[in-house]
């Protein structure tokens, strides 16, 4: 049977509180500053996996196998507008992630289907934004 001295019980009641109350005020605030987006790939169990690049002032996302019902969600500071190309099979779809705006939102939706992609702020209400182009093949 183990014996905890005082010491121990220090620590456990009273810095690791200190610690987490400190770790959880820190973020206070912060979320006006931060937007989370996230990419859904909506096509069909049996399409082509898709490939995403999303750029923007030195931030670079890079996906290169998003399966089919598969989503990738990144967080990076809000009103920055980074352009994206979505690649599929022998296609391709240019967006904007993030418009600078006002929605009140601290997330933004895509989701990737057959007729193109498609925005919404909160997961429910979905706009088509830019259908599917061919890619210049060499």
């Amino acid at each position: 049977m183990a014996f905890y001295g005082i010491n121990d019980l220090f620590l456990v009641y009273l810095v690791l509180p200190l610690c987490l109350i400190r770790y959880s005020t820190a973020f206070i605030g912060q979320g006006d500053r931060f937007t989370v987006i996230h990419v859904f790939n909506a096509l069909p169990s049996n399409s082509m996996p898709i490939s995403l690049s999303c750029n923007s002032k030195g931030i670079s996302v890079n996906v290169n196998m998003l399966q089919a019902h598969e989503e990738y969600v990144w967080t990076m500071e809000r009103e920055v507008l980074m352009s994206c190309v979505a690649q599929w099979d022998d296609k391709s779809i240019a967006f904007k992630t993030s418009e600078p705006s006002n929605t009140g939102y601290d997330e933004s939706f895509w989701s990737v289907l057959l007729d193109g992609i498609y925005r919404s702020w909160d997961g429910k209400k979905w706009i088509g934004l830019a259908v599917w182009g061919t890619k210049n093949k060499p």
